[in-house]
């Protein structure tokens, strides 16, 4: 690899989405543009062309937002994140377990662990949530070393 991961993510409401992102767990908004379809439709993102917004993590990983001009179908609603193949959820670490976790909540987040925070032993304490549009997301706080 010569760069961070970059990781797409398909939305319906790419403004809301970037604001989430920002807000909930500190990302910066790089860069965005719309890939026209003489582009979009050979590279396979959309025939009618793609809004990109790319928010970047303070560690410099980058989560490219999507929003393709024709409508996208709903992420699948799972009872457990491991209940579906795929991609199940983008994980975050954070020095704030709590004040993450109630931003991300009161940003339009649902918390889906049994209890908030989980004890995960010596990994630390985790949450899972869903983004405003069901997207699996885990906060980790990783024990004090």
């Amino acid at each position: 690899m010569t760069a961070p991961l970059e990781v797409g993510l398909c939305v319906a409401d790419l403004d809301h989405l970037a604001r989430f992102y920002v807000e909930g767990v500190g990302c910066t908004e790089v860069y965005r543009a719309v890939i026209p379809p003489a582009l979009s439709g050979p590279a396979g993102l959309g025939l009618d062309g793609v809004e990109v917004s790319w928010l970047e993590t303070p560690w410099g990983e980058r989560l490219k937002l999507l929003s393709p001009q024709e409508p996208a179908q709903p992420p699948t609603r799972r009872s457990h994140l491991a209940s579906v193949r795929g991609w199940a959820y983008l994980t975050f670490f954070v020095d704030d377990l709590e004040g993450t976790c109630r931003r991300m909540v009161e940003a339009g987040a649902t918390v889906l662990s049994a209890s908030n925070p989980v004890d995960a032993g010596p990994a630390g304490r985790i949450v899972f949530l869903a983004d405003p549009e069901g997207n699996g997301l885990e906060l980790v706080e990783r024990p004090e070393t």
